[in-house]
This record gives C-alpha cells, structure tokens and sequence, in this order.
C-alpha cells in the first residue's frame, strides 16, 4: 500500500514546484536578454569593423580592383581571429581574408546574406561550409555592389563572453533556498491546526481518550477543526439515539403479528420478519426462502404494477388475497426515495368475526322484529277498541304485549351481555367445561 504524502509535505512541494519554475523562468529570461545584448554589442563592433574596412576601400579608392594586400594590412590592426568575406551581390565571393575566394562556393543563401538583402544587415551563429568552424557572422549591405560580412568565431571566449556571470545564478539560488526556509516555517504554522486535528481523527479511530484539556490552535483553522468536533460529538450522540429507535423499531417488527418487509428502489430485500416470510410461503404456489420471488408471481400482479407505475396517485395501495381458506390483506407503503414496505396481515379471523357478527345482528333484527311487531299490532287493537265496552279483551291484549315485552327486554339484556364479554374478554377466565355431564 502506498503510504499517502501529508499536507505539509504537498504544500512545502506545490511551492518549491513553483518557485523553481519562477527562479529557473527567471534565470533564463535574464540569460537571453543578457545573451541578446551582448550579441547586439558583438554585431555593433563587426559593423563598425566593416564600415571601417568599407571607409578604408573608399578612401584607397579601391572598390573595383580589391586589393587584397591593402585589405589584408588594414585587417592587420584588427583582431587576429577577425575573418572578413567581400561579397557581390550576386553571392560570389570577391575577397576573404582565411580562404582563398576564387575556390568558395557561391554565398548568395547564406542567412546572414538572406538578412541582408531583406534588411539592410543581417547576422547569424552556424558552422561555415568552407572550413567547418562555426562563427558569429555579421554582414552588410553596401551600395557599390557588394556585401562585407565580419565572423568571430563562436568558440569558448566567445560564448564565455555573450553568457552572463555565475553570479547572478549563485544569487537567484540563494534567493530559492531563504525562500523554501521561509517556506518551510510558515507551512509549520499554518499545518499545526491540521496535525492537531489528523492526531484527534486518529485517536478516535484507535479508541484513544481524548483528554479535556485537548485544544486546537487559536486561528480560523483551528476554529473549523474545533467546529469539526463539536459536530462529531452531535453525530455520535446522534447515531447512538438512531440505534436505540432502530432496535426499538426491529423489536416493534418482530413483535408485530403483521408481515413487514422493506424492499429497496431496485426491488432488493433489506428486511424482512419471520410472519413476512410464513405468509409468503402460504399465498406463493411454491414456497420459497426468496423473498424477491414474490415480485413474479401472478398473486402480487397489483402490487407489483402500481410499484413500478410512473407516474402514481398517492403512496400506498393494498389488496386482498385468499389462500388455502385463508385471507390476507397485502399492503405496501411507497417512500420518497422509491423504497417501500410491502406488509401482510392474516385477517381470516377478522373476516370470520366479522361474518359472525353480521350473522349474529340478521339474528338479533328478526328475533327482535316478532314482538316488537306483536305489541304494536295489540296496541293498535287496543287503541281501535271501545275502552269502556271491551275491558275483557284490552286487558288481554295488555298482559299480552306486557309478556312480549318481557322477551324483548331478556333479547336487549343477552346482546348486553355478549357486547360486554367482546368488550372485557381478558377479564374472564375461560375454562373447559365438561358439557356431558
């Protein structure tokens, strides 16, 4: 495993990167110049060399014979390794102090010629093609008709010369070096906050106390980290209260008689409970231990296509399915992310309660509809008698619907009864009961 580079020492490499990139564009933008202004200096000197060996033919007024001799003895009091090349404008060599003119080669594409036809002047550093040795050649343009190029040549003196001093080098390294120091000192400073806070991250990590006089350096840095801190102890407190309502959830789940899975976005299992599972086997034609299974079968068709409806109306859908003589009722709840929670209840008992309790009120309405309807008719025949001439038959038919009120109020105190053993059934103790005997 590679061991990662620390801040400091990234910080300390960034900055040396760029400083030395600055101090090396430093040293070369004030070599050229500093080569470029002695070069300069050089052409000025070959050009007053040429003017003057130039001054010199017109004076002697020998521009149309050259005499080599007289050229030769001028070049006599200048200096010894100055080599001067008469030129036409054609580019044939009419005079050249080292080489013997008549044997040159036409000189015409030279570059320093090249510069001169353009400019009046020209110069260049290359290998002469006469005699391989390479030069620093400066010519010009002159109107009688030919060229006078000057060369030095371009060995050790020379470019010793056209270089800069060492010195300058030796300062700006001088200047990196105090720079890395300061550098140096400055990056200890401002990645104290960050040490202190990787020594607090580690030693939480390793299990290691962390004491109560632990404190960070007094700036901004120092201030974020103790921030850092502050809400890593929020999060802490905060996860272990997350755990507790998520162990009180999970037991909630297990104790709960319903089946509770929860599924994620792409349809796998994140839990599930074990009346989840029995369920699933009971409604699913073959059983199985994958829950995901469910997700193909032709009972949770509903369920399945309102999952994956885009877009749907509301959250949550529920369904009722019937197994093996029993009912379940399948519901699932649809969360923001696009999780959801698929849940199964066994309502057989339910259903069975309920059908009892519709079977029992069709029971109670008939039994209650007969003297109800035989003390109405008695009434309506007492009230559509003569009192004073049929006292015999009203006070028959009053003793009449008195008994069936009597059985009316014996049928309103048995419902009371069952509605109170429903309502307070764990306040009974049910035992068994030998019905033979």
């Amino acid at each position: 495993m590679n061991k990662k580079v620390s801040f400091k020492k990234r910080i300390l490499i960034y900055f040396s990167v760029i400083i030395a990139a600055f101090t090396v564009g430093i040293i070369i933008f004030e070599q050229n110049q500093i080569k470029k202004e002695r070069t300069s200096s050089l052409e000025r000197t070959l050009e007053n060399n040429a003017d003057i060996i130039y001054s010199f033919i017109q004076k002697n007024n020998i521009s149309s014979q050259y005499d080599q001799e007289a050229i030769t003895e001028q070049l006599s009091y200048m200096p010894t390794e100055l080599r001067m090349t008469m030129i036409s404008w054609d580019g044939e060599v009419l005079f050249d102090n080292l080489l013997e003119s008549d044997k040159m080669e036409n000189h015409l594409q030279r570059p320093e010629i090249q510069k001169t036809i353009g400019f009046g002047s020209g110069s260049n550093i290359r290998i002469s093609k006469s005699n391989n040795i390479e030069y620093l050649y400066f010519a010009k343009e002159y109107k009688e008709g030919f060229f006078i190029r000057m060369a030095l040549p371009y060995d050790v003196d020379l470019r010793s010369f056209i270089n800069s001093e060492n010195s300058f080098i030796y300062f700006i390294l001088l200047f990196f070096v105090v720079c890395a120091l300061m550098m140096q000192y400055f990056t200890n400073r401002f990645t104290q906050s960050i040490r202190e806070l990787r020594e607090f991250s580690l030693s939480l990590k390793n299990g290691v106390p962390i004491p109560d006089s632990f404190v960070f350096a007094d700036d901004e840095v120092g201030e974020v980290s103790a921030d850092i801190v502050e809400n890593y102890n929020l999060l802490q407190e905060n996860r272990l209260k997350l755990a507790a309502e998520r162990e009180k959830l999970l037991q909630h789940f297990q104790l709960s008689e319903e089946g509770i899975a929860i599924f994620s976005k792409d349809k796998k299992k994140i839990y599930i409970n074990s009346y989840f599972l029995q369920f699933l086997n009971i409604i699913l034609d073959k059983p199985t231990l994958e829950v995901e299974h469910l997700f193909f079968d032709v009972a949770f068709r509903d369920i399945v296509d309102y999952i994956n409806m885009k877009p749907r109306t509301g959250n949550m859908f529920s369904k009722r399915i019937e197994r093996s003589g029993k009912q379940f009722n399948v519901r699932v709840i649809i969360f923001e992310d696009e999780s959801f929670e698929l849940y199964i209840s066994d309502i057989t008992r339910s259903e069975k309660t309920r059908l009892l309790k519709q079977e029992m009120t069709n029971n109670i309405a008939h039994e209650l509809r007969t003297p109800v309807t035989s003390i109405r008719g008695y009434l309506e025949t007492i009230i559509s008698l003569d009192i004073d001439k049929d006292n015999e038959r009203v006070k028959n038919f009053i003793d009449r619907a008195y008994v069936q009120t009597l059985q009316l109020s014996e049928l309103i105190q048995d419902i009371g009864m069952l509605t109170k053993i429903e309502e307070a059934s764990d306040r009974f103790n049910i035992e068994p009961v030998n019905l033979k005997g």
